[in-house]
C-alpha cells in the first residue's frame, strides 16, 4: 500500500495516496515492523504538507523523528519539518530543522542532501529579505551539485540565484543564472523547472520593459505546465485502470 500511496502522491491525487499510507500504517503496526512505521508516518507528513494542513504535517513528521534510527532518514525528516515550519511562515524554526538536517548530512558525508539544505536555508533567507547570506548559502549548494555532477540540482541552485539577484534587483545576473539553469534543466528534461525558470525570465523582462519577449517567455511557461497537467491526467487513468 505505501507504494501505490507514492504513485497517487506523483500524481497529485493526495487524498487517495492518504488512504494509502494510512492503511500501511495499520499493517506495520500489526507486525510490529517500527522501521517500514516511521517511513510511512514520514509520507503521510509530507502529504499533510503538500496539502496545507500543518499542525498534522507536524505531528506525524516528528513521530517520524522519534522512531528513525537510522541518521540519514533523520536528517530527511528534520530537512521535511524545516520545509513545513518555512511554508508556515515560521522562518527561525525553519532555520533551526534546516540546521540539524545540515548537520546530520555532513556527519555521515550525505553531499547531495548536504547541497540540498544549504539551497534551502538560502530560500529562508532570501524570504526573510537576507538576500547576501541567500546567496552564500546558494553558492555552497552550487558547488556541491557540480562537485557530484548532479545536473538537476545545478539547475535548481541557478534558479535560485537567479531569484537572488532578482530580489537585489540586479536583472544582468539574474537573467544570467536563469537563463543557465533553463538551459540545464531543458538538457535534464525537467519540465517543471524548465517552465518555471521561462516565468522567471519573463519576469526580469518585464522589470527590463522588453514587453514582447516578457509575454513570449510567460506563454512558453504557461503551456509547460499544461503539457505537464495533461501528462498527470493520461497518468491518473492508466492508474485507475491497472487497479
Amino acid at each position: 500500500m505505501g507504494r501505490l500511496g507514492l504513485a497517487y502522491h506523483d500524481l497529485a491525487k493526495f487524498n487517495q495516496a492518504l488512504e494509502c499510507y494510512e492503511e500501511a500504517l495499520t499493517i506495520s503496526r500489526e507486525f510490529s515492523n517500527h522501521e517500514y512505521e516511521g517511513v510511512i508516518l514520514g509520507y503521510l507528513g509530507l502529504t499533510y504538507g503538500v496539502l496545507g494542513f500543518w499542525d498534522q504535517a507536524i505531528k506525524y513528521l516528528e513521530k517520524a523523528l522519534t522512531i528513525a534510527s537510522d541518521l540519514r532518514r533523520r536528517g530527511l525528516h528534520l530537512g521535511d519539518l524545516g520545509t513545513i515550519y518555512y511554508h508556515r511562515g515560521e522562518a527561525e524554526s525553519a532555520i533551526k530543522y534546516y540546521e540539524q538536517a545540515l548537520t546530520l548530512a555532513r556527519e555521515i558525508s550525505g553531499r547531495r542532501n548536504e547541497g540540498s539544505w544549504l539551497g534551502y536555508l538560502g530560500r529562508v533567507y532570501r524570504h526573510n529579505g537576507q538576500v547576501e547570506e541567500a546567496i552564500e548559502y546558494h553558492l555552497q549548494a552550487l558547488d556541491i551539485a557540480r562537485d557530484i555532477g548532479h545536473k538537476r540540482n545545478v539547475a535548481i541552485h541557478l534558479g535560485d540565484l537567479g531569484q537572488d539577484y532578482f530580489q537585489k534587483k540586479n536583472m544582468e545576473l539574474a537573467l544570467d543564472y536563469l537563463e543557465q539553469a533553463l538551459e540545464i534543466s531543458r538538457e535534464v528534461w525537467d519540465r517543471r523547472h524548465e517552465a518555471i525558470w521561462l516565468g522567471w525570465l519573463g519576469a526580469i523582462y518585464k522589470e527590463q520593459d522588453r514587453r514582447e519577449l516578457a509575454e513570449q517567455k510567460l506563454r512558453q511557461s504557461l503551456t509547460i505546465f499544461k503539457e505537464i497537467e495533461m501528462e498527470l491526467s493520461g497518468k491518473r487513468i492508466k492508474l485507475r485502470s491497472a487497479i
